[in-house]
């Protein structure tokens, strides 16, 4: 590894590579140098060693992980499935990301302006008014990478709770279609 003085006269070995342990006769051994600078490395998990040595004693290896990730999370799938509940039907949506370098962290469920976060691969949504619905699914990984997946869901919950409002909107489209059918006959007639 790297070596480097600080003010007191302490030494302090480091090495960065991708082994979870080093020891530290092999940290304080290898080629040693003033000053060192290394690039950034690929993604993937890295250690860094750390050995501090004053007076000749040497200090444990301490070493801290590195979860290097510049990538977003693997693409996946949003599913959605009705459940009956005791106040009529709910959605569910199901999914489950993937991160190969860092981990999922969380997702966010967001529609409109409104965002739930959760750790949870499933989410059950709030009882919906008649309408579509975009949900967006964000997939949040440990790095701040984040993936999205979108799901529309059509709620028929209230068209089924209020089937009168269908029948007066049928009603109205019929007496529309009869007054414009009337006035183009009667246009017909005129000319």
């Amino acid at each position: 590894g790297d070596e480097q003085r600080d003010q007191d006269g302490d030494i302090f070995w480091y090495l960065l590579n991708q082994s979870p342990s080093v020891s530290s006769d092999d940290l304080s051994s290898s080629t040693s140098a003033t000053s060192s600078t290394h690039n950034i490395p690929t993604d993937g998990r890295w250690y860094f060693h750390v050995l501090r040595e004053r007076d000749g004693l040497k200090s444990e290896v301490s070493t801290y992980e590195l979860a290097i990730d510049r990538e977003a999370p693997l693409p996946f799938t949003v599913s959605k499935t009705k459940l009956q509940t005791v106040n009529g039907e709910r959605w569910l949506l199901s999914f489950h990301a993937q991160d190969e370098t860092s981990g999922v962290k969380e997702y966010w469920i967001q529609e409109g302006s409104i965002v739930e976060r959760t750790r949870e691969e499933r989410f059950l949504l709030p009882e919906l008014e008649i309408g579509y619905y975009v949900y967006s699914v964000h997939a949040l990984d440990r790095a701040g990478n984040i993936r999205t997946q979108e799901m529309t869901i059509m709620s028929e919950e209230a068209i089924r709770e209020r089937p009168w409002q269908i029948l007066v909107l049928i009603l109205a489209l019929f007496l529309l279609v009869v007054h414009c059918t009337r006035g183009q006959s009667n246009s017909k007639m005129t000319v």
